[in-house]
């Protein structure tokens, strides 16, 4: 049977109603070029320009990386009249994040014969990067798992990539995984067993580990949900942070490992957030009379004792920021840069235009109405960005 189906994104404004200068009626449907097969797209992320980056399949060319404007076009800068794709059959991609120089990084599964981990990193022109895996490609058999399926991914400020999914055998229920891969697309063989780590629930439980955010500290939390089969129901959130080895943090609630009960009965969580304050938020489903939407919310202590940031030619300090921060820049560079913050929905919040000054620090004072939290920080100049980092704000 041959299935044909196309990519769809939908745009809304602040009200919710459609988006009319998105798509048709805030609608893009896509067939990726493709004259035929089954189009998808699973994941997405958002550049600091509005441009639109999505990740999933494109028929036989398997795993596929798209790029739209922020109106909904394919972007013909990237790939092939907008779309790049991994050439390897039968995978899919399932989740990506972004490098700072605009490549991408996706993650998701190929089939052969079993389903195996695959990542494929695209430069920021979309073609496939020869000096990540074999061609642009990696793939891992994280344990001789029949169904291997990569869920979640984010990218460390060193370069490395967190991952998280599962694994199951013979068909039997699912166990969460958790890996780190250098970027060169190289396992850590630090972290976990040669750059995996598989969180076993004693049978009849099973879980997937669905969401995972790297922190600025260097942390990974990973998000997702075990199971039960039959009744009474034993399904519930779970929320880990672990630490760059992969062991369990002991530093945070459960000695590194949290279960919610969201209804009592079947919860399944899909997506994870932290929110500028620092708390994390699970999303997904519970089950009580009927299926509805559940949330939590976490208490997160990532800590304030950061660094100063230098980078290349550049000091940003101190950290945390309060009321102002103060920028510097080397002898001899030239300017003005710009400055930005965006917060943890990718929205622009702040920018400010930066003269040079060598050494003599520059001033900056934060908006009074900018709230406690941790922001993006870019420094660009006119044709490219000199950094991106973390900046933390705490009002008094």
């Amino acid at each position: 049977i041959n299935f044909d189906g196309n990519a769809m994104l939908l745009g809304f404004l602040p009200d919710g109603t459609p988006d009319p200068d998105f798509g048709t009626a805030g609608v893009v449907s896509s067939s990726y070029n493709a004259q035929f097969g089954f189009q998808s797209a699973w994941a997405m992320r958002i550049l600091p320009d509005d441009r639109i980056v999505v990740v999933g399949e494109q028929g036989e060319n398997g795993l596929a990386c798209a790029r739209f404007t922020a109106d909904g076009e394919l972007d013909a800068s990237f790939g092939a009249n907008g779309v790049a794709v991994s050439g390897v059959p039968f995978s899919s991609g399932l989740c990506l994040d972004l490098f700072a120089d605009g490549s991408v990084i996706a993650g998701g599964y190929r089939v052969e014969g079993d389903s195996d981990w695959l990542l494929a990193r695209f430069d920021s022109n979309g073609t496939l990067d020869p000096g990540f895996g074999i061609g642009g490609i990696t793939t891992m058999d994280i344990g001789g798992g029949d169904t291997e399926f990569m869920r979640g991914l984010s990218l460390l400020d060193n370069g490395r990539i967190a991952v998280c999914g599962h694994r199951s055998f013979n068909g039997a229920d699912d166990e969460p995984a958790v890996g780190l891969f250098e970027a060169n697309g190289d396992p850590a063989s630090e972290f976990g067993t040669n750059g995996t780590l598989i969180l076993p629930y004693t049978a009849p439980q099973w879980g997937q580990a669905r969401s995972i955010i790297a922190q600025s500290d260097g942390k990974l939390l990973v998000s997702g949900f075990r199971a039960q089969s039959g009744a009474p129901a034993n399904n519930d959130f779970f929320l880990m942070r672990l630490l760059g080895d992969g062991s369990l943090d002991p530093l945070f609630a459960g000695n590194g490992l949290v279960h919610t009960d969201v209804s009592g009965s079947y919860d399944r969580a899909f997506a994870m957030a932290v929110a500028p304050n620092g708390s994390i938020v699970l999303a997904g489903f519970g089950t009580g009379t009927q299926r509805v939407a559940g949330y939590a919310r976490y208490t997160n202590s990532i800590g304030t004792g950061i660094a100063p940031i230098a980078m290349q030619t550049i000091t940003v300090f101190p950290q945390p920021a309060s009321d102002h921060f103060n920028i510097t820049f080397n002898e001899g560079t030239t300017g003005p840069y710009t400055l930005s913050l965006f917060g943890a929905d990718g929205a622009l919040v702040y920018s400010v235009l930066v003269a040079t000054r060598g050494s003599q620090p520059a001033r900056i004072d934060l908006p009074a109405g900018l709230a406690s939290g941790v922001y993006a920080m870019e420094v660009s100049s006119t044709d490219h960005a000199l950094l991106r980092t973390r900046m933390m704000v705490v009002r008094p």
